[in-house]
């Protein structure tokens, strides 16, 4: 369907011959024609705009004499047909994240993110946090961790390595009735996790004694992760979400005004790495 395509591109290696009635495609999965009006005046207008880069409307902006639906239905008609993707899908599965949580959490969160189609997921442990370093193995997209009390120390090294790296990570957090989902720190996206934390109000994750409200986060965080990936994150923000009552609100988290963030001077990292997961 057409509410997946968020940037539809052509396929790799897609060739295409212009033949007098229609249009010959090698380079899918087997050789497509398309013929009739649509084929000879729409697609080869559309194809060259096909790059990735554009959503649906900024294509119809682009030409402005076609009807939106009517792109989005060829659009429909060129990715049944294996000719189209979405750029977005090769991202994911070429997507590399990092789940730092205990067992079941980060269990839980490497399935959802199986799911939806995240290319490959390592779990660490919080005691991880303090004992490997991030920038031995190979980076991953994004980190995700579940935040406990007694680990702020080493977020707050670990927001600086990551920093260095150029990697964004996601704090989240996890109670008995739901949890906390943000803010997504940047690598230069002007906000650390120190300067979050003298704007943090009650923020504590506690142990949650149901299995379906880890279940809950899981699936949240998952779809949150979609956006990061996508680069449609809001910046700065933290949702907290109650699963008994089913409600959830926004918190806007100001941009740091009294550091110099990102960091540039040797501070102490903290020790993460992928190698041998």
């Amino acid at each position: 369907m057409t509410a997946t395509l968020s940037n539809p591109r052509t396929i790799k290696g897609l060739v295409v011959v212009e033949m007098p009635d229609g249009l010959l495609f090698e380079g899918g999965s087997q050789r497509q024609v398309l013929r009739g009006r649509d084929a000879l005046s729409l697609v080869p207008r559309l194809l060259p705009a096909l790059d990735g880069t554009r959503t649906i409307k900024e294509l119809a902006s682009v030409l402005e004499d076609v009807p939106a639906g009517h792109i989005e239905r060829t659009l429909t008609l060129l990715r049944s047909l294996g000719l189209v993707e979405d750029s977005n899908d090769r991202r994911l599965c070429e997507a590399e994240v990092l789940v730092v949580a205990h067992e079941e959490s980060a269990r839980l969160l490497a399935c959802q993110l199986d799911a939806v189609g995240i290319g490959e997921t390592s779990t660490a442990s919080h005691a991880d946090l303090v004992t490997r370093r991030l920038d031995l193995g190979p980076r991953p997209d994004v980190v995700v961790v579940l935040e406990r009390p007694q680990d702020r120390r080493s977020l707050g090294r670990l927001d600086r390595s990551c920093a260095r790296a150029g990697v964004g990570w996601l704090r989240t957090a996890i109670n008995p009735a739901g949890g906390e989902i943000g803010p997504f720190f940047r690598p230069d996206g002007g906000r650390c996790y120190r300067c979050f934390l003298a704007h943090a109000t009650e923020r504590i994750s506690r142990p949650a004694p149901d299995l379906s409200i880890i279940e809950g986060w899981a699936a949240l965080v998952a779809i949150e992760i979609l956006h990061v990936l996508a680069g449609t994150a809001t910046a700065g923000q933290v949702t907290v979400f109650d699963l008994d009552l089913w409600e959830d609100h926004c918190i806007t988290v100001p941009p740091c005004s009294s550091c110099s963030y990102p960091p540039c001077s040797p501070l102490a990292d903290c020790h993460l790495s992928l190698e041998g997961r």
